[in-house]
């Protein structure tokens, strides 16, 4: 009489090859998750000084150091963040540099005085994320 309920050898080794198939598959999208995840970080540490930046400069009419606006200057995932003029421009920058795997990558927000407003962006940076990892408003700015 046949047990039920009972997998075979061969069906054992079916559902195996079929999870490792989908392991297979979903451990590159898991890891450009993670990385993203970590950009993302980065991101939020430098969102957070755009306000305290703009209103440093509206008061002093000098653009401020991070430091002195209050301002992480790391995170978790993020090794430095620092800040400074672009060049020949009226511009100012907030600039992150990563740590990790994503180790001395780099981000920038950049004011522009024109418009009032800050843009995400990879431009003059020494060694840039790569644009797929980076949201859509970052890319190519």
């Amino acid at each position: 009489m046949k047990k039920q309920g009972v997998l075979s050898l061969l069906e054992l080794v079916i559902v195996i090859a079929i999870i490792g198939v989908i392991v297979s598959l979903a451990n590159p999208l898991y890891s450009q998750f993670v990385i993203r995840a970590k950009i993302v970080e980065t991101l939020t540490l430098l969102t957070g000084l755009k306000t305290p930046m703009v209103e440093y400069y509206d008061n002093l009419n000098k653009w401020p150091s991070v430091a002195s606006v209050g301002g992480k200057t790391s995170g978790h995932y993020t090794s430095i963040i620092t800040s400074g003029a672009v060049d020949n421009e009226e511009k100012f920058y907030v600039e992150a540099t990563m740590k990790g795997e994503l180790a001395q990558k780099q981000l920038r927000m950049v004011y522009e005085p024109s418009t009032s407003d800050w843009k995400c962006t990879v431009n003059g940076v020494a060694d840039p994320i790569d644009d797929e990892f980076l949201p859509a408003y970052c890319r190519n700015n």
